[in-house]
């Protein structure tokens, strides 16, 4: 899939193009090192039909190219004006330490607009970012972030409709907030209600277990975190 092949290639991400007519086209996302010489890290992506021939050429999603951007998710829309969302973490941009960036791409692989930053709170590290969208092309996005809920790291995430445009604020994902919450994901069901899972440490006997939470379709929730791994 990538054209440059010198130094580092890797934490690559794919989303699939589903709409009609689009016949399974695809989208790939990855962390590259020095694409254009005198960089740190840059997210690339580039995009394919079904048949795997390529859209166009390869190219950097992230505007910012100083430091590093890195750790890309992309979600393909099924609505809306865009076709495919990046998210990624960039170093420095928000003004302290790492923070999430997003970008919109059309269904030709071109970005739509400019990147925009996805955390309403900067203080610290926001890292780790996923994203997920819904059968109408709104789609949220989630991700750690650093003593932000008052104990190491915890979980957040934000909405958007299908047009990019935040909905509400920044949501913390976790109820227990003791020790650390850490390596989200995220996933619509089939009613367009919405599945947030982490891992958490020392909240069972072992060091570490899964967890979720359901949201309805209001984004409202029962209260509490469920337990996500049966054996610990």
């Amino acid at each position: 899939a990538n054209q440059v092949t010198d130094y580092e290639q890797y934490q690559a991400a794919i989303a699939v193009d589903r709409l009609e007519g689009a016949d399974g086209a695809f989208a790939l996302v990855w962390t590259s090192f020095e694409q254009t010489p005198g960089t740190n890290y840059d997210v690339v992506a580039r995009c394919f039909s079904a048949a795997d021939n390529p859209l166009g050429a390869e190219f950097v999603v992230n505007e910012t190219t100083t430091s590093d951007q890195q750790s890309p998710a992309i979600v393909a829309l099924p609505a809306g004006p865009s076709r495919y969302i990046v998210v990624w973490e960039s170093k420095n941009e928000d003004g302290d330490n790492w923070g999430i960036y997003a970008r919109r791409l059309s269904a030709a692989c071109q970005p739509q607009g400019a990147a925009f930053k996805v955390n309403t709170t900067t203080a610290n590290v926001q890292s780790q970012p996923v994203i997920a969208a819904d059968s109408q092309g709104n789609f949220v996005v989630a991700w750690r972030s650093l003593n932000q809920d008052g104990s190491n790291y915890g979980l957040y995430a934000q909405r958007f409709d299908n047009g990019g445009n935040p909905e509400g604020a920044e949501f913390k994902i976790n109820v227990i907030t003791a020790n650390e919450q850490s390596s989200p994901a995220l996933a619509f069901l089939s009613d367009d209600t919405l599945l947030a899972g982490w891992k958490t440490i020392g909240e069972d006997e072992s060091d570490s277990s899964v967890k979720f939470q359901h949201y309805k379709a209001d984004y409202t929730t029962d209260g509490h975190d469920y337990l996500g791994n049966i054996y610990y």
